[in-house]
């Protein structure tokens, strides 16, 4: 499905030009977007899907910024929800610890090829449809490919706008009751 995608980053410690915490930083990344989906018998069910994440991260830069890719690595906490409003199944929201490791390469002229992996593990379930016994156990993973354009040279400020292709799998066992609208 298709979603519309903001990450914001700050580093804090390079206001006054610090050098030992200069790499330290905060990280929020949010996508909203909707999905459909469908059974067998052709009844379809809509919901908005809500992914977000909040990290600090630390950037590892290998040799002069404007030529070098860049890695990051982040730790955070996100959440992942798909509320469900009717339907044989529960909207659920799964939230957890969040591990990833991104990467820039520059390719020049303000372009850069951009990815990231990363790991959600372990998640916790909720929902306000279903209960569930002790049984549940669930991760996930996400990963992330495509292009930005550093805007810095043109608004002296560091913004970027890019497009990417993101994956995010979750893969989990549950058990228990749900009771949805309509005495399903």
């Amino acid at each position: 499905f298709a979603s519309l995608a903001a990450a914001l980053e700050i580093y804090p410690f390079r206001i006054n030009g610090g050098d030992g915490l200069a790499h330290l930083g905060l990280r929020a990344d949010v996508s909203v977007g909707s999905v459909t989906t469908t059974r067998d018998n052709g009844e379809s069910f809509s919901s908005t899907v809500l992914d977000w994440d909040l990290s600090a991260v630390y950037q590892l830069p290998l040799w002069n910024k404007a030529t070098a890719p860049l890695l990051s690595v982040a730790i955070g906490y996100s959440s992942v929800s798909f509320p469900l409003e009717s339907g044989p199944f529960p909207g659920l929201s799964y939230s957890g610890p969040s591990f990833s490791l991104f990467g820039d390469l520059p390719l020049g002229a303000g372009f850069a090829i951009v990815g990231s992996g990363g790991l959600r593990l372990p998640l916790t379930l909720s929902s306000e449809q279903a209960t569930f016994t002790s049984e549940v156990s669930a991760w996930g993973w996400t990963a992330e490919l495509g292009v930005t354009y550093e805007f810095e040279e043109l608004v002296e400020l560091p913004l970027s706008l890019g497009v990417k292709a993101k994956f995010l799998g979750i893969n989990g066992t549950l058990s228990g009751e749900s009771v949805l609208p309509g005495n399903v």
